[in-house]
């Protein structure tokens, strides 16, 4: 009888992969694989709470600040158990905001103005995006751009069913409830939603499309194993933009495919062509199942279209947004961050202002006119930067810039927490494909004229 010490081992076929066991990760490693899982949960939690903020009872306040406090305490976790890290300029970027506009809310409280709970959402609104680039740059690897992109992708799919089913139902229908228990009254034509998917209103699909657009683009132009993926996201994403029925998402879109189709001639090469023409096939096929099986819902948004058009000059509204802040009165200190958003305005009394460099006058007083200023010299740059970069840079790079500028200027970057995330997550891709990473010991941060994802 064989002992059982004389039983050879089982052997692998010559050239199988072998997984390597997790005691020879080494901490670098492993703190990179968890700081990737963590940006991974930002992203999902971003998408989806605010669905569990609107179709959960109870769930609407802990849902409002739960993507914030885990990204918070898990910065705190990796800086408790002294992992790996690199020291970055972001955390300067952070603290340094964060106490200036700590210190400008207590003497708005002081004032009367606003209670402390708005002054931490507040400074949510305006600091949190810092967070998460600052915890990219310290712990997360290069390789979690494409964890980041592929989660938006798989969304931007579970989004497209949610949205047929939106536009197909009535406003007071249980999938087009908004948070409260609200049933949604944003209607084109007076009878078709404007579509929310898993957002708790319509303004989050206006953040989470043009970057789901962005980052399935990039994907698709560096090459990835995930192609199939991402081109069923552009196609899900050209067709829930086509009902969406917002003119803001449509031109946030449009400024991501423009943006798109210059990179693409800036490369001049078989695979940029291939990758232009398939894009603009799925996105004719989006635009050919929508007016086949949808044109009830196209009709409805065509009248709000026009509607609007009626109403009010689109370009002078646009010009308003960006740059109405430059003429408008405001007082030199404010009422306090966060104190005229949405919830601030709930909370405090005070006017909700939807343009956003307005709400940062208002607010901050002189320190929300610099801002403004800021936001618009950033967006300039960033557009700049694709004018001139567009054929070298990285396809993510270039893409989520995109994104970015149009929520400094047209759109938002801080007005709600969909916009905030979305706003943070643009950031964090623009700050990981840059030499602000942390990188494994050896691995060469990426060059200006690198193509990878």
């Amino acid at each position: 009888m064989r002992r059982f010490a004389d039983v050879a081992p089982p052997r692998l076929p010559v050239g199988a992969p072998t997984l390597p066991r997790r005691s020879s990760l080494t901490p670098s490693e492993s703190a990179q694989r968890g700081a990737t899982r963590v940006l991974v949960a930002y992203v999902a939690l971003w998408v989806l709470e605010g669905g569990a903020r609107k179709w959960l009872p109870g769930m609407d306040m802990p849902f409002y600040i739960a993507r914030d406090a885990m990204l918070a305490v898990a910065t705190l976790a990796f800086f408790v158990q002294g992992l790996p890290r690199r020291r970055h300029r972001w955390w300067i970027a952070f603290w340094v905001p964060t106490l200036v506009l700590l210190t400008h809310g207590a003497v708005a409280m002081i004032h009367g103005g606003m209670d402390p709970t708005t002054l931490v959402m507040g400074l949510r609104t305006y600091v949190g995006w810092l967070l998460a680039a600052a915890f990219a740059a310290t712990y997360a690897p290069r390789s979690a751009v494409d964890a980041i992109s592929n989660t938006v992708a798989v969304l931007a799919l579970v989004n497209l069913p949610l949205a047929i089913l939106q536009v197909l139902s009535p406003g007071e229908a249980w999938v087009n409830r908004v948070t409260g228990g609200d049933t949604n009254g944003w209607l084109n034509g007076g009878e078709v939603v404007r579509i929310a998917g898993t957002f708790s209103a319509p303004a989050g699909m206006l953040a989470f499309l043009p970057v789901a657009l962005a980052l399935s683009l990039a994907a698709l132009t560096a090459g990835t194993r995930r192609a199939p993926l991402h081109i069923a996201s552009v196609a899900a994403v050209a067709l829930t933009t086509i009902i969406s029925g917002s003119r803001g998402i449509v031109l946030s879109v449009v400024v991501v495919l423009v943006v798109f189709v210059y990179m693409q001639l800036r490369r001049l090469s078989v695979k940029s062509f291939l990758t232009l023409l398939s894009a603009v096939g799925l996105a004719a096929l989006g635009a050919w199942a929508a007016s086949r099986a949808l044109s009830s819902v196209l009709e409805a948004f065509g009248t709000r279209v026009e509607q609007a058009s009626a109403a009010e000059d689109t370009t002078a509204r646009i010009m308003r947004t960006v740059f109405g802040y430059a003429t408008g009165d405001f007082s030199l200190l404010g009422s306090g961050p966060g104190a005229q958003t949405s919830l601030g305005s709930s909370r405090t009394g005070l006017q909700w202002i939807e343009s956003e460099h307005l709400r940062y006058t208002q607010e901050l007083g002189v320190l929300g006119y610099g801002l403004a200023t800021f936001a618009v010299l950033v967006a300039a740059v960033a557009l700049g930067y694709i004018a001139v970069r567009a054929g070298k840079a990285p396809p993510v790079r270039i893409l989520a810039l995109a994104a970015l500028a149009t929520m400094l200027t047209i759109t938002s970057a801080t007005g709600q927490p969909s916009a905030q995330g979305g706003f943070a997550v643009c950031v964090v891709v623009i700050v990981l494909t840059s030499r602000l990473a942390a990188r494994p010991l050896g691995q060469v941060a990426p060059r200006e004229g690198d193509d990878a994802a």
